[in-house]
């Protein structure tokens, strides 16, 4: 018996039955992956046609489950995108910002780049009226890290620790809302302590902002610096309802990402952790509208909020978001590869 060896090149313009004579029953071999051959039997010439109908479904059928594939792949890499725009702390838009600008004097509007603090639109906001009237009959007399420590010490009376029901980059944040839950009982962590206090203190018109730090080798904190006419910027944790100092003096945040050592709580307490493991931290101040819902947004869609940044550039993300992240892109690749598989197996 005869042997007819056709490669896919040849069986793909194999249309024409009286191009291949057998003169007797022969076998037609099929190239397949691997270098491996299928045996068609061939009779006569009388069924080529019929065998290269046979062939051509063949291609056909697996150029469409090529299709396929890469149809899947590239629905689960939407799929990962989508859940990774979901997550609250994978589409923020860091900005790096000068050190000068975040040791400026506040004015009426400042800002560290495009994120922008209106002082005196916070005080006037009837959004934060809730705020103005929990506080300002017990602290709206005080400035400075007098006023910080007046709200610390009335959110933590009626806030234990612990994890809340949101927080400020969530989409649906309510900051009223989540301020009457936390003063019925809620608890809160640092996220939640440092941005309620923070935007008490600018609806009474103290300067404040939130401000977190990402140490190389610890896990990040927030807290929030508020303005003192006399020292200017100074660090104040609400958290551990104390200041921090470098060298027994009050410091700004922006002492943290050029300190080596020295730093110290003024009220320490037994759960303190050592303030020296934030020396050296990349420090961000995250766009009051986060936290106020009130005045200028920087972040635009797809953001979930603008971060300007200080300190050495870091830029991290959570176990989640890195395994969204690289399913994301492994899909989309081999959603590619495959559709470009099956548009050469068509050729």
């Amino acid at each position: 018996m005869t042997q007819v060896l056709l490669s896919p090149l040849h069986t793909t313009g194999f249309t024409d039955p009286a191009r291949i004579l057998c003169g007797r029953p022969c076998d037609i071999g099929v190239e397949r992956a691997g270098r491996s051959w299928e045996q068609i039997p061939v009779e006569s010439t009388a069924n080529l046609a019929d065998v290269a109908d046979r062939l051509r479904s063949r291609r056909a059928f697996s150029r469409r489950g090529l299709y396929i594939g890469s149809l899947c792949a590239a629905l689960l890499s939407v799929l990962s995108a989508t859940y990774l725009v979901w997550l609250p702390y994978s589409t923020s838009r860091i900005l790096r910002v000068a050190e000068a600008d975040v040791a400026a004097e506040p004015a009426e509007r400042s800002a560290l780049g495009p994120v922008q603090w209106d002082y005196e639109l916070f005080r006037r906001a009837p959004e934060l009226e809730t705020f103005r009237t929990a506080f300002a009959p017990t602290c709206g007399q005080k400035l400075g890290l007098e006023a910080a420590r007046c709200v610390s010490d009335f959110l933590s009376s009626r806030s234990p620790r612990g994890n809340p029901s949101s927080e400020f980059v969530e989409l649906s944040y309510d900051p009223s809302a989540a301020l009457s839950a936390h003063l019925g009982g809620e608890p809160g962590h640092c996220t939640v302590r440092s941005s309620v206090t923070a935007t008490a203190l600018l609806a009474m018109g103290v300067p404040a902002r939130v401000v977190q730090v990402l140490p190389r080798n610890a896990r990040g904190h927030n807290l929030l610096e508020v303005w003192d006419q006399d020292k200017g910027w100074l660090l104040f944790d609400p958290f551990f309802d104390s200041s921090m100092l470098h060298d027994g003096s009050f410091v700004p945040a922006v002492t943290l990402a050029h300190a080596s050592s020295g730093l110290t709580w003024r009220r320490p307490k037994s759960d303190s952790p050592d303030p020296n493991v934030f020396a050296g931290s990349t420090v961000q101040f995250p766009e009051p509208w986060l936290y106020t819902r009130v005045g200028p947004r920087c972040a635009t869609w797809p953001f979930r909020g603008c971060f300007a940044q200080i300190g050495p550039e870091q830029w991290t993300v959570g176990t989640a978001q890195r395994w969204a992240l690289d399913l994301a892109i492994g899909c989309f690749t081999l959603a590619v590869a495959l559709f470009g598989l099956a548009l050469f197996r068509g050729r």
